[in-house]
């Protein structure tokens, strides 16, 4: 990616200025600290998705336009940020933060996934996140920790930076936990399988001696089938008929023994005593007066009236009871009747046959499906058995092609830190390892030395392995008084470390230490005024 130019416009002031840039370094220069540079390069980082923490004050960059031409492997696109609403140009939809870092992404090339907080789940990154190893803030970079505190959108992830660079420098685990999960996936089929086939095998080995289907006439085979369908047609209509009506008078008795109770209970109150004395339903145990059972039956509060329809109904009750015995009584005796067919068709030596011909035949067909089924379990399985066999090997692959990069990039790691300590020979560079990012207390010249000395082993190792292509940024890192011994030495390794021919950089200083780079006539230099935006361009371009 090369950042080709940045137009800032403030519509709400009426200022706007353009900055072009070199494919190489870029030196944003002021002739004092305060001339605009720190609010250029972090419009630079913000214009291309970084949530920048802090910007300079009367900053007013939430009311700006932001455009940013970019070339991103020989394509050109304009991109146009407006606090966090992206636009891209021949784009017909606005993005928000979430689809313009996957747009990026996508330009880029490579997808970044990093840990929920929260949730532990791998999320796609949003661009303050993958362009946070590419950019050193000159309010947030430089305290106690490299990569902290630098943005407020980066306290969603987890494990952060260190889960970044190892997405950036290819050792995150995402491939290796989507083939883990595969092999979950892939075992839980092969269990799966295994039992059915297993089941399959023990029930063929019931049939597989019986088959052998014995001859059968047609005829008698008609004839026998026939009459056993007649009879037993005739038998089960009966059945069903009984049955119905036995449940049609259980009904019936049922109402009427629900009738009963209540005009039982009626007798036993005292109607001008206990008017409002609820009783209960013995079905769906609702509660009523007395006066709506009275209701109910159609029946004033007289005890005599109340008793003899009792009385009627207790004979109604008495006659569904002994039609329901009788329906019984009848029942059983049809399936006494019942009993004595079956045994005659028992008996049947054609009925026998056709027993042993249907049964005979049933095992043969289910022989013959089950061999079918069985084969078609059994080269799935192997199917699976063999995928595992190359998903482990996978794994394992990956797993060490991992392992191996990991100490690959941790040799490069302590063999750049060798090289800067040659140029920083005061910095102790022994407290951090490859990919430790713990706080390093300290303050002044000497702790921002040591801070730009891991900065620049990070950013070296960036340049030759990540998978992403960012341009480079690094806000001054002076904050303090300092010898100019030392200031030198920093500028020196800047240059030495940080700069280069075929990486696009951005780098701020105030115009008084561009002595201590070595020929600032290769460089594209900026020079900032104490207001980097113009009415006058304003005027003529809007």
């Amino acid at each position: 990616m090369k950042i080709n130019s940045l137009e800032i416009v403030d519509v709400k002031n009426k200022e706007a200025n353009k900055f072009t840039f070199s494919d190489n370094v870029n030196l944003i220069v002021s002739k004092k600290n305060g001339g605009g540079k720190s609010s250029l390069i972090k419009s630079i980082y913000y214009a291309l998705g970084f949530d920048i923490l802090n910007f300079p004050e009367n900053w007013n960059f939430t009311d700006m336009y932001f455009v940013t031409e970019l070339t991103i492997k020989d394509d050109s696109y304009k991109v146009i940020r407006q606090n966090n609403v992206f636009k891209i140009e021949d784009c017909d939809k606005s993005l928000d933060a979430k689809q313009y870092s996957e747009w990026l992404q996508d330009k880029l090339g490579d997808k970044i996934y990093l840990p929920n907080k929260y949730t532990e789940n791998l999320e796609t990154a949003y661009a303050t996140a993958f362009i946070l190893p590419f950019y050193i803030d000159q309010d947030s970079s430089w305290h106690n920790s490299i990569y902290r505190g630098v943005s407020n959108t980066l306290g969603m992830y987890k494990n952060m930076p260190k889960a970044v660079f190892e997405a950036l420098l290819g050792l995150s685990s995402v491939k290796i936990v989507e083939s883990e999960n595969e092999i979950i996936e892939a075992k839980r089929k092969q269990n799966k399988l295994k039992i059915a086939v297993d089941t399959l095998s023990d029930t063929f080995k019931k049939y597989e001696n019986n088959n052998v289907v014995a001859e059968m006439n047609p005829e008698l085979l008609n004839k026998e089938i026939h009459h056993y369908l007649s009879i037993m047609n005739d038998l089960s209509n009966k059945i069903s008929d009984y049955k119905i009506k036995i449940i049609k008078k259980q009904s019936e008795l049922d109402v009427q023994k629900q009738d009963l109770s209540e005009l039982k209970e009626l007798i036993k109150l005292n109607h001008n005593s206990y008017k409002h004395v609820k009783l209960e339903c013995s079905y769906c145990h609702s509660k009523y007066t007395d006066d709506i059972s009275l209701n109910r039956f159609d029946l004033e509060n007289n005890r005599l009236e109340i008793e003899m329809y009792t009385a009627q109904t207790e004979k109604k009750v008495h006659d569904i009871e002994e039609d329901i015995n009788k329906l019984f009584s009848n029942q059983n005796e049809l399936k006494v009747h019942i009993k004595s067919v079956e045994e005659k068709i028992a008996t049947s030596k054609s009925l026998t046959d056709i027993h042993e011909y249907v049964d005979d035949l049933a095992k043969d067909k289910a022989a013959k499906e089950l061999i079918n089924i069985l084969e078609v379990q059994t080269n799935q399985l192997n199917v699976i058995n063999s995928n595992l066999i190359d998903l482990k090997k996978e794994l394992s692959r990956l797993k060490k092609s991992q392992k191996d990069r990991k100490k690959d990039l941790a040799d490069r790691f302590n063999s750049v830190k060798n090289d800067v300590k040659m140029s920083l020979t005061d910095v102790d560079l022994t407290e951090r390892d490859f990919l430790q990012f713990q706080s390093m207390p300290g303050s002044g010249m000497r702790h921002n030395e040591k801070l730009l000395a891991y900065y620049l082993i990070y950013f070296k190792l960036l340049k030759d392995y990540s998978a992403f292509d960012i341009p480079f940024g690094m806000d001054s890192f002076i904050k303090n008084e300092s010898e100019e011994s030392t200031l030198k030495t920093m500028f020196q390794a800047v240059e030495k470390f940080f700069f280069d021919s075929e990486k696009q950089c951005f780098f701020s200083l105030v115009e008084s230490n561009k002595k201590f780079l070595y020929d600032t006539k290769r460089y594209n230099v900026l020079s900032m005024e104490n207001r980097i935006l113009s009415k006058e361009y304003y005027s003529k371009n809007y």
